[in-house]
């Protein structure tokens, strides 16, 4: 009868025991709405959160001081284990958190591909149609396309690769997109097509004598035949973004549009924000961000993709600098095999505009 009296007055409760007020506690806490998921809650629904938030409150606020210490706005109860857990995580949030050992990469195939195995870095960032209204573009279309070379060793840019692109789909630019970017009308009128810029990309690649690390066939435990297959290795390479959109959002979703699969040299990259989190320990917010943790100014316009690279550049080489050595398994990414849809009639073929 306590329990219940308490429940239909919440300013009754300060005769009650700590297990009694546990008790009706955990029954408001079950008692609370289901939780809206996969859509916007309607208003009904955020109205029924609220009051029942409000009559947890009401009852904690109604609780005396030493039973109101008892627990938590989650709900749950706080004793002595769960002091001796927040003092811990509140430890270990102070603390650095050191570089974890760096591991090999596994691919599709088990092979295993050492850090050493990697020359070259191809550093990309992509810049693409936009817009500051309404949903973005479908699809969003790569209007700059450009790749600096890095040398792994000695950190140093030895080739740039860079083009402005032609839209197909949207062929005119937002003014957003051109404030954000830089890049004007003009520039893409007179640009190239993606098909075109990929083609032309691959004679780059092909002319600089570098191949996807990930395309290199390892040899067995053989030292002699081992021997023999490192000296006419070619020079590898993996591409480093700074985020997964590029590769993975991108480029993949512009050529699905048009149903042309993406090339097998794109299928694997490297994240830099990872690799800075493993190298320094310290969580990267972007670009700026990591430029500003290692005390190196923004050098040219940011959201330009050449100047992007640059400055991601610059990144990677202070990293190589302090020991980062790229092809860690944590850092690196792969294309994920994309899902099967009905096909369509296209309107038009990649390169043609509309």
């Amino acid at each position: 009868m306590a329990e219940d009296r308490s429940k239909g007055d919440p300013q009754g409760v300060s005769h009650l025991t700590t297990e009694q007020v546990q008790s009706i506690f955990e029954s408001l806490v079950e008692s609370a709405p289901p939780k809206v998921r996969g859509r916007r809650p309607t208003e009904a629904e955020i109205a029924a959160g609220r009051a029942h938030k409000a009559k947890v409150k009401s009852f904690l606020d109604s609780l005396p001081l030493e039973q109101r210490r008892l627990f938590t706005t989650s709900g749950i109860p706080v004793g002595k284990k769960g002091k001796e857990k927040r003092q811990k995580s509140k430890a270990q949030k102070s603390e650095r958190k050191p570089a974890q050992a760096l591991r090999p990469f596994t691919d599709s195939t088990d092979n295993i591909i050492s850090c050493a195995d990697v020359d070259y870095l191809c550093v990309l960032d992509f810049e693409a149609t936009c817009n500051d209204r309404g949903p973005a573009p479908r699809p969003q279309e790569i209007i700059e396309f450009p790749t600096l070379l890095v040398n792994v060793r000695t950190g140093n840019i030895e080739g740039t690769f860079h083009y402005y692109i032609k839209p197909d789909v949207n062929p005119t630019l937002s003014a957003f997109c051109t404030s954000l970017t830089g890049i004007t009308q003009r520039m893409v009128d007179h640009g190239i097509s993606l098909e075109s810029a990929l083609a032309l990309h691959q004679s780059w690649l092909d002319e600089k004598g570098i191949v996807p690390v990930c395309s290199v066939e390892k040899e067995g435990s053989d030292d002699k035949t081992s021997k023999t297959k490192e000296q006419v290795r070619p020079a590898t390479f993996m591409y480093v973004t700074c985020g997964d959109w590029d590769l993975k959002t991108c480029l993949p979703n512009q050529l699905h549009y048009h149903g042309m699969s993406v090339p097998p040299c794109f299928h694997y990259w490297i994240n830099i924000k990872f690799s800075f989190q493993r190298v320094y320990g310290k969580k990267s917010t972007g670009m700026v961000g990591m430029l500003n943790q290692l005390g190196l100014e923004l050098k040219g316009r940011h959201h330009s993709g050449i100047d992007d690279c640059r400055n991601i550049a610059r990144i990677c080489a202070k990293m190589l600098k302090d020991g980062w050595m790229p092809g860690e398994k944590a850092a690196m990414k792969r294309l994920e095999k994309p899902r099967e849809t009905r096909p369509r009639k296209m309107k038009h073929k990649l390169g043609d505009n509309v």
